[in-house]
């Protein structure tokens, strides 16, 4: 009976020191193995910043946000900074953010829905099965000129040294109005203007400082600006962008012209490599403000300014305005204003990817 009852405390006291060790056994959940839903612009702002814990948000209905602003520098508070590990799931949804300031403008403003800093990085992806995701940045496009001194400069992302990784979902920066114009003065003052233009809502889907980009796929169009820009100023680091597939395209366009691509050209230290892609230039009859005054133009927009600091990929198949080209053309001969450019890709081409994000 002493020799049961011995065994018996001798069971509780190793049970009782087992449970006792089990919670430092248990490994703590890191931060970049959560997932968390968010349904509104604060929530997807907490959860992307470097206070969210989350890696990986996903969008868990469609968000639509509107502001205005008095002060420019309000505007560095609306931007979402991305300076740690996350991926964003836009899970099918609509993302969509608008400028409903009126005020009178002197100059474009630049202003940034997802900033990707040094040390950041950010995937993007669409889980859902019809692929409906969308990112949607415009503003206002009320029918007075001070209004329209506030509708260009809204970038979808600003790669500012970071890590952007695209693999699907719609991205569209801007948007249109129809308006009827009378006697509206043409660009080139020799005429007046009667019949339809447009009013544009204008920004870039992607805005290049430095870093590492990555597109493979998605849909990019772009109102009355770049569709992608570098603009690296006097910053040193060699930038590098690498499209493997996407449909992209510019509307609109500037009094010079909009090109889908800007600023690759050889001063700037982007590593650009062309592996796949569709991209189009779209014309529109476009109603501005110059000077004071309602102006239409209708300028012809393009696909590249210039190719001399592009790797196309030699496996690749290419087409301009759906003729067959080589590389000794597009590099040699072409214009960069074709209508639509395509780059069927060949061989896989071996990029220096980023690592993947879970």
């Amino acid at each position: 009976m002493n020799y049961k009852r011995k065994r018996i405390i001798s069971l509780i006291l190793t049970l009782a020191i087992v449970i006792g060790l089990l919670p430092g056994m248990i490994l703590p959940a890191r931060a970049d193995d959560t997932e968390v839903t968010v349904t509104t612009w604060s929530e997807l702002k907490e959860a992307l910043s470097k206070s969210g814990t989350a890696s990986k948000v996903k969008l868990g209905n469609d968000i639509e946000h509107e502001y205005s602003y008095y002060y420019n520098y309000e505007l560095d508070h609306l931007k979402i900074p991305i300076s740690t590990k996350k991926t964003l799931d836009l899970n099918g949804r609509t993302l969509e953010l608008r400028d409903m300031k009126t005020d009178y403008q002197s100059k474009s403003l630049d202003k940034v829905m997802f900033a990707i800093e040094e040390g950041g990085s950010l995937h993007v992806i669409d889980s859902s099965p019809s692929g409906d995701g969308k990112v949607w940045y415009h503003s206002q496009l009320a029918e007075n000129i001070s209004a329209a001194t506030n509708r260009g400069g809204h970038h979808i992302f600003l790669n500012n040294g970071g890590e952007l990784v695209i693999d699907g979902g719609k991205f569209i920066a801007g948007r249109k109005s129809k308006t009827w114009c009378v006697g509206i003065k043409h660009k080139t003052n020799k005429y007046s203007y009667n019949g339809w233009a447009y009013n544009l809502s204008s920004g870039n889907v992607l805005l290049i400082k430095q870093g590492q980009t990555i597109i493979n796929g998605g849909t990019f169009h772009s109102y009355d600006d770049f569709t992608i820009k570098v603009d690296l100023g006097a910053k040193s680091m060699v930038s590098e962008l690498i499209i493997n597939g996407g449909d992209y395209k510019v509307m609109g366009g500037g009094i010079g012209g909009k090109n889908v691509f800007h600023n690759l050209n050889s001063k700037e230290k982007v590593n650009f490599e062309l592996n796949g892609g569709t991209f189009s230039a779209e014309n529109m009859m476009v109603r501005m403000v110059v000077a004071g005054y309602w102006l239409v133009y209708d300028a012809e927009n393009g696909i590249v300014g210039t190719t001399k600091n592009i790797n196309f990929n030699q496996d690749a198949l290419y087409k301009t305005d759906g003729k067959e080209r080589n590389i000794t053309y597009l590099t040699s001969n072409w214009s960069g204003k074709s209508k639509k450019f395509e780059v069927i890709p060949g061989t896989p081409k071996v990029s220096r990817l980023l690592p993947e994000v879970e």
